[in-house]
């Protein structure tokens, strides 16, 4: 029963009864097609459509939960505040959330299927909440992760230069859809006029 728990991930958590119609105008991932028993990959893009942030996201009871990295949890939150504007959502970062990744073994109760690796035929499952002791090492889970094609974002994504096409999105079931795009091209255009009407209001 390996067992790796990943100290460099963090959780944002968002809530509220607009947190999903938000979240779906502004990720690549399509959250109709999220089940609450599995982890889908997902990004939060530029207005040309290059990589700002990438994370995981699952179903939280009524809300959602986006894992990340966590020297990119604080920037992350900050960016989807600015977003979120008049809607009834609430933000927040689960510093005492764990994050740990079971593979080899059947689904634990709890735990939610990892959609990426799902697709290239492995049984990886991501727990979240309290920590269980390692019972493999990471260089293990990079074995796995290697051996399934699945793209590293740290080091070879390089967020915020390169599109979700280049970093293999679709194979893993993300593709950034148009509609987020427009939303958040329409977001900017509408954050970058607003100071100046009211410079010379």
């Amino acid at each position: 029963m390996p067992r790796v728990r990943l100290d460099d991930r963090a959780i944002v958590s968002i809530s509220g009864k607009d947190a999903e119609v938000l979240l779906q105008g502004l990720i690549t991932t399509d959250l109709d097609a999220l089940a609450p028993d599995e982890a889908r990959p997902g990004a939060l893009l530029t207005p040309q459509g290059k990589i700002l942030f990438e994370f995981l996201i699952s179903r939280d009871g009524d809300g959602l939960r986006l894992e990340t990295a966590r020297d990119q949890a604080e920037a992350l939150l900050k960016r989807m505040t600015m977003y979120k504007l008049r809607s009834a959502v609430e933000l927040s970062i689960r510093a005492s959330d764990a994050v740990t990744v079971i593979f080899d073994e059947a689904a634990p109760t709890g735990a939610y299927r990892d959609h990426r690796f799902e697709k290239a035929g492995v049984a990886l499952f991501r727990a979240y909440g309290e920590a269980t002791g390692d019972t493999a090492g990471a260089e293990d889970l990079e074995r796995l992760r290697i051996a399934a094609g699945i793209a590293n974002a740290g080091r070879i994504m390089r967020c915020r230069t390169h599109s979700p096409m280049t970093c293999s999105w679709t194979r893993m079931a993300a593709s950034p859809s148009r509609r987020a795009a427009t939303s958040v091209r329409k977001w900017c255009r509408a954050c970058s006029t607003a100071p100046r009407r009211a410079a010379g209001s």
